[in-house]
């Protein structure tokens, strides 16, 4: 039998990683953690540079 653990670091303190499926009771936790990540000016400059790079975005005016 396989059993499998992962691991994510607290400062310099592994921690295990709990892999479940999101629940209702999830969902202001998720909205923080994705609002911490979009105010990184780095994310914001890749999060542009990607859809600035995206070859399906269809162009404004063409259908």
């Amino acid at each position: 039998m396989y059993d499998k653990h992962l691991y994510v670091f607290d400062g310099n303190t592994p921690r295990e990683a709990v892999i479940r499926n999101y629940t209702t009771d999830d969902f202001a936790d998720l909205i923080r953690v994705q609002q911490e990540s979009l105010e990184d000016e780095e994310s914001l400059n890749h999060a542009v540079l990607m859809e600035w790079r995206n070859p399906f975005k269809q162009k404004q005016g063409h259908n």
